[in-house]
């Protein structure tokens, strides 16, 4: 084999010690890469000279190190990866490949143009290098003691005026984030200015970055996970010898965010959040705090918390090698398979990885399926069948980028417990049998679980005139006191009192007119005097019928009153028809639960149920269905049905008030156990896909 080509002159190179260890880092400036080797491996690489062969190669590391020992199988691997990595000297047509190469990346590197897998797309945006080599003079104080000192007293003075202003703060928080009260227009603005907050911080990172040396040449959005972010490519920080440096850069994200959002209080605290600029600042305040500290500093996500965790624990490419070390440990110890180790670390490094891999997959299981249920239902209402059928195909798609080759782990897995020898086949294949003939021969009852409101009956008695309640037939219990037949309540009626009043004095004057008439002997008089009498005393006849009926009757049957205790509405005015007491019966209760199409078909009227009650003094009531009605409200496909379930009250039982809430356990019709274990699929999954 020819002698490697030396390492490239416009190489970056630094060496960093971790741990007691010593690495180079090595930045290949074409694709703005960095590449990680040992310090036997750079001590080999520059021995490269371009004349010495790899035989040559291996005498003069040993002759150069009396640590190290290097074999050729080790060094071409090494040379293979320095040519791959393009960290070694090229000749004329190289270097006139490398540069169409070079041509094509530029393209694909221009404006918007995106980069990287889908769930971690970037699209560049910006190189901020000639903006921040004009602004960073200017601020340079901002990285030095004083500067440091003003803005953590910055950030406390914020802290305690927010303290001080806590009933505002959640008042204001109300007004601005309760989205039901509020249009589109306020989530667009709320956003806008979350965007704005993450340039900032990216622009921390940036600025930071490059007054302690690095270069920043990329800026840009990334869409993580689907959701839009900014970003700005710190990458060189990688490069930095000094360790606090590079923590430095993690956490100046955060800082000039924080900074900006003590600035934000200040406003807020002289302005009014119905203001452009109150309701901007208070944005900030909250939007901004919640992602620095909540969002950027969580170790368990790629952001600045991760950078800075890797930093202290001085392990690098802690996540992947986490990710990687609990994978192996998962299949070496809980499944028992053969694999080999992806590296070998030591009894520090084990403990770290394995914890550490542990709560990212915990953390992403828990955060992707919150984000899996939510972004269905909304798929589902919006698009439909279709609609969710995509949703379906991503999420698998996405699965199987996040599990890798954790499929064919698990595949192997089970073929080799289930079917590895002749005595586990035959087992298998009982089991499998007698499986399947448990799915289609038990069939027990389809048990439906759903919550409910108690509800009765009521017979409303309403006001038969104007006028005022003077008695009430009922305690404060709320039992009535009068056997039926007997007032349930009387009513005052200083209206028809009046007219009555009016009408007798009518009759008395014609009384005294038709006397008068008669002495005169105008007998023309006195018979019309008498048909307006007799006209007046039907009248009269109807008031005091009127008047007889504001004592409204008790009905028969034991009922209670369900209403406000009597005293509360003695002497208060009704008008004619309006509700003056509410009956419900003593011992008869229902409640009214809603059921979607898929659990309906398996409900019958006449079902028996079981019912508990939420403070009752006896929590469990029997009951069975009575009827069964559809809703008019339809979510998507499936229609919803209203079933009424009455109660059986036992003797000497009180029964449950009206409007409490309860559990509802209904004993469905049979059905084999294949559909029992179907039911949970046709509830998450919409009644479309089995209709």
């Amino acid at each position: 084999m020819a002698a490697p080509a030396p390492l490239r002159a416009e190489l970056k190179i630094r060496q960093l010690v971790q741990r007691g260890e010593i690495t180079y880092v090595i930045k290949e400036p074409d694709k703005q890469a960095y590449y990680r080797f040992n310090d036997a491996q750079y001590l080999m690489l520059t021995l490269f000279d371009g004349k010495k062969e790899p035989d040559e190669l291996v005498d003069a590391f040993d002759e150069a190190s009396e640590e190290y020992a290097y074999d050729k199988e080790a060094l071409m691997e090494l040379i293979s990866s320095a040519r791959e990595f393009r960290l070694l000297q090229r000749s004329k047509q190289e270097e006139q490949a490398a540069l169409m190469e070079k041509l094509k990346e530029v393209r694909k590197g221009r404006f918007l143009q995106a980069q990287g897998s889908l769930l971690n797309m970037r699209f560049h945006l910006h190189d901020p290098s000639a903006f921040m080599d004009r602004i960073l003079p200017r601020i340079e104080w901002m990285w030095s003691p004083f500067g440091a000192k003003v803005s953590i007293g910055l950030i406390l003075v914020a802290v305690f005026m927010v303290i001080l202003q806590a009933d505002r703060f959640g008042a204001d928080f109300e007004r601005v984030f309760y989205f039901s009260k509020q249009g589109s227009w306020n989530a667009l603005n709320i956003w806008l200015v979350a965007l704005g907050a993450i340039a900032v911080h990216e622009l921390g990172h940036g600025l930071t970055c490059k007054h302690f040396g690095g270069e920043v040449n990329d800026m840009g959005f990334l869409l993580l996970a689907f959701q839009p972010c900014l970003y700005a490519n710190v990458n060189d920080a990688w490069l930095f010898e000094n360790s606090r440096h590079k923590l430095y850069v993690a956490l100046a994200g955060v800082w000039f965010e924080l900074v900006l959002c003590a600035f934000a209080v200040f406003i807020w605290t002289l302005s009014d959040v119905d203001s452009v600029m109150g309701r901007v600042s208070f944005i900030l305040v909250t939007v901004a705090t919640a992602s620095s500290l909540f969002l950027n500093l969580n170790p368990l996500m790629k952001f600045d918390g991760y950078y800075i965790l890797s930093d202290l624990l001085e392990i690098p490419n802690l996540r992947q090698n986490a990710i990687d070390w609990f994978s192996y440990s998962l299949k070496r110890r809980v499944f028992r398979l053969e694999v080999e180790a992806p590296f070998a670390p030591d009894r520090r490094e084990k403990r770290i990885f394995f914890i550490y891999g542990m709560l990212i997959v915990v953390y992403l299981m828990m955060m992707m399926s919150g984000l899996a249920f939510l972004g269905y239902g909304a798929i589902a209402d919006a698009y439909g069948f279709w609609g969710v059928v995509f949703f379906l195909g991503l999420v698998m798609k996405l699965v199987k980028m996040m599990t890798g080759s954790w499929v064919d782990t698990l595949g192997e897995w089970t073929m080799k417990s289930l079917f590895s020898s002749p005595a586990r086949r035959v087992a298998t294949g009982v089991a499998a049998l007698s499986f399947l003939a448990l799915l289609f021969a038990w069939q027990p009852r389809v048990i439906i679980l759903t919550k409910g409101k108690v509800d009765a009956e009521t017979l409303q008695t309403h006001a038969p005139e104007n006028g005022y309640a003077t008695r009430l037939g009922y305690g404060a219990d709320r039992v009535p006191t009068g056997k039926p037949g007997e007032p349930l309540f009387t009513l005052d009626s200083p209206e028809l009192e009046l007219e009555a009043s009016r009408l007798q004095a009518k009759l008395d004057g014609m009384a005294v007119d038709r006397n008068a008439a008669m002495s005169q002997g105008n007998r023309a008089l006195v018979q019309r005097v008498a048909i307006d009498a007799a006209r007046t005393k039907e009248q009269l006849a109807g008031v005091r019928q009127r008047l007889e009926q504001l004592a409204a009757p008790m009905p028969a049957g034991e009922w209670l009153v369900d209403g406000p205790p009597p005293m509360t509405s003695i002497g208060r005015y009704f008008k004619k028809g309006e509700t003056v007491v509410t009956l419900i019966p003593a011992k008869k209760r229902r409640i009214n639960v809603i059921l979607e199409q898929s659990d309906l078909s398996m409900v019958r009227e006449g079902d028996v149920a079981r019912i508990r009650i939420a403070g009752a003094g006896v929590t469990t009531f029997d009951g069975r269905v009575r009827m069964i009605s559809p809703v008019t409200r339809v979510e998507g496909p499936n229609r919803l049905f209203q079933v009424r379930i009455d109660l059986d009250i036992p003797d000497g039982v009180a029964p449950p008030p009206p409007g409490i809430s309860g559990e509802v356990r209904i004993a469905g019709e049979q059905a084999p156990l294949w559909a029992h274990l179907l039911r949970p699929l046709r509830a998450t999954f919409r009644i479309d896909f089995w209709v």
